[in-house]
């Protein structure tokens, strides 16, 4: 199933909205530019839930053990690829 690109607004509470403000202040960086790239690095998180539900269902406690599980080794496997590269230098 293809997907195109979705638009979604959201409100910002006041503080949220003061801090993104004064982020783009200093960064000039777009709030909109800095939530998507936050959302794209919570991708994997994303994708592990949805892998999860798909194999367990409604099955909420199997959800949330075989999502520890996919967190666990996605962990692992960051810091075996840092100590890789630390190794490197």
């Amino acid at each position: 199933m293809a997907y195109e690109p979705t638009t979604v607004t959201i409100e910002l509470n006041a503080e949220v909205s003061r801090l993104l403000a004064e982020y783009s202040d200093y960064t000039k960086v777009p709030a909109e530019t800095y939530i998507s790239t936050l959302v794209e690095q919570t991708l994997p998180t994303l994708k592990a839930m949805v892998e999860c539900f798909d194999k367990v269902g409604d099955d909420e406690d199997a959800m949330m053990e075989m999502f520890g599980q996919k967190m666990g080794e996605a962990i692992l496997a960051q810091r075996k690829a840092a100590e890789a590269q630390d190794a490197a230098h």
